[in-house]
């Protein structure tokens, strides 16, 4: 994804790429056994790729068959991959039979993500909504607007009665309950969504970046924002399946796992862009999906044009757009569908997916 970047940085007036003396290479190697501090995971899931051959479902069920309660909760049969739910007590076990079954070519625990982000259209024109005037985009408007390109917001989730976000949804999945109910749990992917893509020329709130475009809301975090790779990795999948062009994530941990890169490969190949946060830890550390390569890495700055004190920076970084304080639409259980102010670099990676796809998406293939 990193071939169109530098055409990307001339359309942004603060665009700037931070980097440090060392360079990085993620790490494409087998996934840890053992998590390092700091993350945390799921303690009832695990990721299993299965050995490439034409009997990998059957020896997928035989080994599982095998297992005592044990639960397939989704399979990904392009990638050779199973996600299970497994008793919390046996986790540690069940990994390690799994790791010895010959028809198992490796597995990985889950990890918890965290979102990056801490908690005449009337903001625009106020001057509250600051930031499309810093990324140029009224003179994007003068183009285009985004029209028919759908940005799926991996998220937790868009409030669906948002006067600001109503008109530009289409169908989503809720890969936390299994079903099609994308409602926010938590507010988060609501703010994401209206940065990216609000309703413009409404009369209403705010103006996305791209607010011509269509909203694909896919949910992965539960009520209390909390995610995990193997529900990115479901999200990704299905954004790229059902004709998203631009991904926008705005979460991630900080250990790398070789499932979820091939997730962002996948999109990479199909023709989708994918930015993502960088991370709020103030720290040279890759924050994953956003390292990876085939992301755009995404930092933030505040209004006077500097690097944001909590973002995070390094070689891995392509870019730093807007991040705090954002003014967008919002979602909560007590004040409803309502706009509030909020930080971090979750808010700068929707700034690059809704400015970024006239870029990637008006021509067929890279250059």
């Amino acid at each position: 994804m990193k071939w169109f970047i530098r055409g990307l940085a001339s359309m942004f007036l603060l665009a700037m790429v931070m980097t440090l003396s060392t360079s990085y290479q993620p790490a494409h190697a087998q996934d840890a056994a053992l998590t390092p501090a700091g993350v945390t995971r799921v303690p009832d899931r695990l990721i299993v790729r299965y050995k490439s051959d034409p009997s990998v479902l059957t020896a997928a069920a035989s080994t599982l068959d095998s297992l005592d309660a044990v639960q397939v909760v989704d399979v990904l049969e392009g990638m050779r991959l199973q996600i299970l739910q497994v008793p919390p007590a046996r986790l540690d076990k069940i990994y390690a039979q799994l790791q010895r079954d010959p028809n198992v070519e490796s597995v990985a625990y889950d990890i918890v993500t965290v979102p990056a982000g801490v908690p005449n259209d009337p903001a625009l024109a106020s001057g509250e909504q600051w930031a499309p005037q810093r990324i140029q985009a009224p003179e994007a408007w003068e183009i285009t607007r985004g029209e028919g390109i759908i940005i799926a917001v991996v998220d937790s989730g868009v409030d669906p009665n948002h006067p600001d976000l109503r008109d530009r949804l289409v169908p989503g999945y809720n890969f936390y309950d299994f079903n099609t109910d994308t409602s926010d749990g938590c507010g988060h992917g609501t703010h994401v969504a209206g940065i990216a893509a609000a309703t413009g020329n409404n009369g209403e709130g705010i103006a996305g970046i791209a607010h011509a475009a269509r909203i694909m809301p896919v949910k992965v975090m539960a009520a209390n924002c909390s995610g995990s790779y193997s529900r990115l990795i479901q999200g990704i999948y299905y954004a790229v399946d059902n004709g998203a062009r631009v991904i926008v994530i705005s979460s991630g941990a900080t250990m790398d796992s070789s499932y979820l890169r091939d997730a962002l490969i996948y999109a990479r190949e199909r023709g989708a862009v994918v930015a993502a946060a960088a991370g709020n830890y103030n720290s040279d550390a890759p924050f994953y999906p956003a390292a990876y390569p085939e992301a755009i890495c995404v930092a933030g700055t505040d209004t006077n044009d500097n690097r944001m004190s909590v973002s995070n920076y390094g070689s891995h970084v392509d870019i730093a757009a807007p991040g705090s304080p954002i003014y967008s639409t919002y979602w909560s259980s007590t004040s409803g569908s309502t706009y509030i102010k909020m930080g971090g670099t979750s808010m700068a990676a929707p700034h690059v997916a809704g400015r970024v796809w006239p870029r990637c998406c008006w021509r067929a293939t890279p250059t």
